[in-house]
């Protein structure tokens, strides 16, 4: 899987499959930054070819369902994706699915804003 953070995967999207990962915070004295994993054309099956805006759009909605704490519809988002793009992406989901059915059980508290807090 590549991986570029911050503002130059927005350039790449016109070239490239981007999907948008986590926001990270590395350093509580500057902003998150946020990363995106980049799907190079080896990565796409010829029968998933017609499905790519299809994935885009569901992944998409799962980091937007993340960020509001939807974690069932994660859950079952996560489901539909991994094994996508030849299992590039499965250990990205595989992490996120963990967290989810972690914050099912004890939700995160109330300030969380969906960045993942790596200073601790």
């Amino acid at each position: 899987m590549y991986i570029v953070t911050g503002q130059d995967a927005q350039k790449l999207d016109e070239r490239y499959i981007t999907f948008e990962l986590d926001t990270v915070c590395y350093d509580k004295t500057k902003d998150p930054v946020t990363s995106y994993c980049v799907i190079t054309s080896e990565h796409v099956p010829l029968t998933d070819i017609s499905r790519i805006n299809e994935f885009k759009a569901l992944h998409a909605k799962l980091m937007e369902n993340y960020r509001k704490r939807n974690w069932n519809f994660c859950i079952d988002a996560i489901e539909h994706l991994k094994g996508r793009f030849k299992g590039e992406m499965d250990s990205f989901y595989d992490n996120l699915e963990k967290r989810c059915q972690a914050f099912q059980q004890v939700e995160p508290p109330e300030d969380w804003n969906g960045v993942y807090d790596k200073t601790k």
